[in-house]
């Protein structure tokens, strides 16, 4: 044990007349460590936000298949039929037809507001959106407006809004004047656009754009789990014999997404991993200058009956020293950043999370083992240097 305190205190020694070039050694390994491990940091925050922006939807939608409705010379919309079909392939969980019309405009008593009418049955849709004031509607005179539509054009509970419709060739307009009863909670998820719609009594709607079919088809399920197989069985029911529908899964271009940015992040951290690699040439030139400027004193230590293991331990112990000092400060300050644009974000529980903090740990240890590979050869070479040839080295 009291050899090892030696053979550490010749190196710490060395480390200390040769400051300048250690300092420099060592700031190679900040920038490295600190570049791989805030970048690690914020990398691992941002895929944990985006994970929690876009989260695991429970449902998917359905649209009907244009290409094949026009061979069979059918309107592109999906029929009564195939929705009792896809009740029937999704039992248990809740399946809600919605239709459009972008026809029609809307204005107040000023201007024309940019807005869609959806048609969809109020029990359905306070299953899955709340109402923030007032009510669904409950006659034609009535709608309830999308939480974007009410913010964009001041509108508010009583305000009156006009449809227009466009009739025949010659582009006769009627006018419908309606009543706002309620405002619909702003809803963030994609598989229904409703911020920016009206939404009128869905029987009033039926009738007067002269309902042929839905344009998509929401299934929420009661069973996240069981996405895989009820998109099979809509699958096997509705196209069975050709593709007459289409399933959009978010879900699928989630993971598509994550994946990308995992790689992206991947890419990021290898090339700040060069400027550790970079620091590693460093200690591996500072190395090879120590045991050159030493090769008289390896020399005595080796006549004196010194073993080769110790003249080998003594420039470990250098390179560990600079490896071990650099990667500290680097993984402090990687910390303090990380901790800094957390807290700008308001991101502090992405910043604690497991995942996050590992990446600190990681960086260092990359910092460490660089810088022992980088002084491995240069001890090694020093430890097998004839003791004779040493002293005769001027």
């Amino acid at each position: 044990m009291t050899s090892q305190l030696l053979i550490m205190s010749f190196a710490a020694k060395n480390l200390r007349l040769h400051w300048l070039r250690s300092l420099l050694a060592v700031i190679g390994i900040v920038i490295g460590v600190l570049a791989i491990g805030y970048m690690g940091i914020t990398q691992n925050m941002e895929l944990m936000s985006i994970s929690e922006q876009y989260k695991a939807y429970d449902s998917f939608t359905i649209t009907t298949n244009s290409e094949y409705a026009m061979k069979q010379g059918r309107d592109t919309v999906i029929t009564e039929r195939q929705v009792f079909l896809i009740r029937q392939a999704a039992p248990g969980h809740l399946v809600i037809p919605v239709y459009s019309d972008y026809e029609d405009q809307i204005k107040t008593r000023n201007e024309y507001i940019s807005a869609s009418l959806i048609g969809i049955r109020s029990q359905d849709l306070t299953r899955i959106i709340g109402i923030s004031s007032g009510m669904m509607p409950r006659s034609g005179s009535e709608v309830a407006i999308g939480s974007d539509v009410a913010m964009t054009n001041n509108l508010k509970i009583g305000s009156m809004l006009t449809i227009t419709k466009k009739n025949g060739e010659e582009n006769e307009e009627s006018n419908t004047p309606v009543r706002v009863v309620g405002i619909l909670e702003p809803y963030t998820r994609w598989d229904l656009l409703v911020n920016y719609a009206i939404v009128p009594y869905e029987p009033w709607l039926r009738d007067h754009i002269g309902f042929k079919g839905y344009n998509q088809v929401l299934v929420k399920l009661s069973d996240i789990s069981e996405m895989n197989e009820t998109i099979k069985e809509v699958n096997n029911e509705l196209n069975i014999r050709a593709q007459e529908i289409n399933i959009d899964d978010f879900n699928q271009y989630r993971d598509q997404y994550l994946q990308s940015m995992e790689q992206k992040a991947a890419t990021t951290t290898a090339i700040a991993g060069i400027s550790l690699i970079v620091a590693g040439v460093s200690i591996f030139n500072v190395m090879v200058m120590s045991v050159m400027e030493r090769y008289r004193e390896i020399g005595v230590l080796r006549s004196i009956g010194t073993r080769r293991g110790a003249i080998l331990s003594m420039f470990i112990y250098e390179s560990a020293f600079l490896g071990i000092v650099g990667s500290a400060i680097g993984g402090i300050i990687s910390v303090g950043l990380g901790y800094l644009q957390a807290s700008m974000i308001s991101g502090l529980h992405f910043f604690f999370a497991p995942a996050t903090l590992m990446q600190v740990p990681y960086a260092m240890s990359f910092g460490i083992g660089i810088s022992l590979l980088s002084g491995l050869y240069p001890a090694w070479k020093a430890s097998r240097l004839n003791p004779i040839e040493a002293l005769r080295y001027e």
